[in-house]
């Protein structure tokens, strides 16, 4: 037990310096007018996605080149912020961070959810994650997680409601689905009745819901 202490991660520092973008989307950022009309008006931001991803891959090493070297540079120029930004950083900030994943642990332990109970469905943001993941670890397996969720995270931001609105009906539907199967469940399972089941069930919606919520704002 004495030795799990010197393991411990802190937690992603929101104001530290961002890593630059990579050499597909800097490309990306360059073509996305001429995608926009390769796909038509009206179409959605994952269809102009897909475009840009079919133009990245017809380009040879050398056409990628330019790209490549660009987010090489950038990489160098953040390392070297990184570094300056961590030597500079308040050792109390580091501190609150462990200290807030530590709360952030502890408050999942609290919640501990029934393992046969029905999984509470994916949220809209979610659903649209799960597709352009792969999608985008398709045109480039080099990206790492944490760059895969920036990205979809900046993609879904871009997106109007009306782009949104296939995943928005989709996770209407599978929450409706959910609650049915939830009531069928908690009935026959003889889940305890009254105030105190009321609370622990909005308890965990709650805890399952800022758990979405975090990782669509992280993305």
């Amino acid at each position: 037990m004495a030795g799990k202490k010197g393991g411990k991660k802190s937690k992603k520092d929101s104001n530290a310096p961002k890593k630059p973008k990579t050499a597909y989307f800097l490309f990306c950022d360059e073509h996305r007018e001429e995608a926009k009309k390769k796909a038509g008006e009206g179409k959605s931001a994952s269809e102009v996605s897909k475009i840009l991803g079919e133009m990245w891959g017809k380009l040879t090493e050398e056409q990628k080149k330019p790209y490549n070297d660009r987010y090489k540079i950038e990489m160098e120029k953040h390392k070297k912020v990184m570094d300056e930004y961590k030597k500079n950083k308040p050792e109390s900030e580091e501190e609150s961070e462990e200290e807030s994943e530590e709360e952030g642990k502890k408050k999942r332990k609290r919640t501990k959810k029934d393992k046969d109970a029905p999984k509470r469905p994916l949220s809209s943001y979610m659903l649209f994650s799960q597709d352009k993941r792969k999608e985008l670890l398709e045109k480039d397996p080099t990206l790492k997680v944490t760059e895969v969720a920036k990205q979809v995270g900046a993609l879904w931001q871009k997106m109007s409601d009306e782009e949104k609105k296939p995943y928005n009906d989709k996770a209407a539907k599978l929450k409706k689905e959910y609650e049915g199967v939830k009531a069928k469940y908690d009935e026959t399972h003889g889940k305890k009745s009254g105030s105190s089941s009321a609370k622990k069930k909005k308890k965990e919606e709650e805890s399952e819901e800022e758990e979405e919520s975090s990782e669509e704002e992280s993305d």
